[in-house]
Parts: C-alpha cells; sequence; structure tokens
C-alpha cells in the first residue's frame, strides 16, 4: 500500500507488519494522486508542482541499501533512511494542475485529469492525447476495467 500526504511525503506501507518500507520525501508540497502500475512493481505520484513521479520499487530498495553501506556500514536498520530523498524513476512535467492519476489494467499508460486530461505512455515526455472539452478542469480520471480503450471522467 502506498500513501501520500499534504506534505509531500510518499509512504510505501508493509501492511501485514504495519510499517513503513520506504518513506519518500517526494518535490511534491502536495501529493494529489498516487497509483500503481499494471506489473506492481512500480507507481506513480502526482503533486500540486505540476509534475508526475515515476517510483520503481527495485530502484528505491536499491538507493536504500547503497545509502546503508554507505553510511551505516554496521547498521542494518531501516530506521536510518528515515531522511534520505529517494530519486524517481522518472519526472514528467505538465503544464496545467493535476488532481488525480489512475493506470491502465493492461498496457503501459496512465492518465492524469486536472486542467485536462492526458493519456500518457512511459516512454515519452509529452502525453499521447489530451482532452479539454471543459473549461473549470477534471477532479478525478478513472480506466474502464471492461472496455479497455474508454477513459472515464468523473
Amino acid at each position: 500500500m502506498v500513501s501520500g500526504g499534504f506534505d509531500g511525503q510518499i509512504i510505501n506501507w508493509a501492511v501485514n507488519d504495519k510499517k513503513p518500507i520506504y518513506n519518500i520525501n517526494s518535490n511534491h508540497n502536495f501529493v494529489k494522486g498516487l497509483c500503481f502500475s499494471n506489473t506492481g512493481e512500480e507507481f506513480f505520484s502526482c503533486g500540486d508542482d505540476m509534475t508526475i513521479s515515476l517510483w520503481n520499487k527495485t530502484s528505491l530498495a536499491s538507493q536504500k541499501l547503497q545509502f546503508i553501506q554507505n553510511n551505516y556500514k554496521n547498521n542494518t536498520s531501516g530506521d536510518i533512511v528515515s531522511n534520505f530523498n529517494y530519486k524517481p524513476k522518472n519526472v514528467y512535467k505538465i503544464d496545467s494542475f493535476i488532481e488525480n492519476i489512475d493506470h491502465s489494467y493492461y498496457e503501459p499508460l496512465f492518465a492524469t485529469s486536472g486542467g485536462v486530461v492526458s493519456l500518457w505512455n512511459y516512454e515519452r515526455s509529452q502525453p499521447l492525447h489530451k482532452f479539454t472539452n471543459c473549461s473549470d478542469g477534471f477532479i478525478k480520471v478513472k480506466f474502464n476495467y471492461i472496455e479497455v480503450l474508454i477513459v472515464y471522467n468523473i
């Protein structure tokens, strides 16, 4: 499970242990949305800084291990990295505010809502398509479970 806060902190939880695995101090001042990829290996965060961050759990683990090995050779406790700044795998910039994010169930695509609804591919720095039909913006976007090529705007 992943949670985000008003302070920009993202926590990846070990639900069974009721303990955080990673405390991430993101560049978002306010985390607006979080979602997992369809593989579960990566998750996305978006915030009021008009950026989307792609976080890879394997990369987070290696960053944490590297930090421990470099700074605390005899200490293997995860508590020592609470103030460590993790780096995202990728950062996507958007030219309007962001309210929410969702990921496709079948493809490496994600969608964001806010000033516009944007459809993104992992490998591109710009959206594949933008939907700009509303002057007030969009609060939430959600991929359809059944019709895989339809994105709902709520």
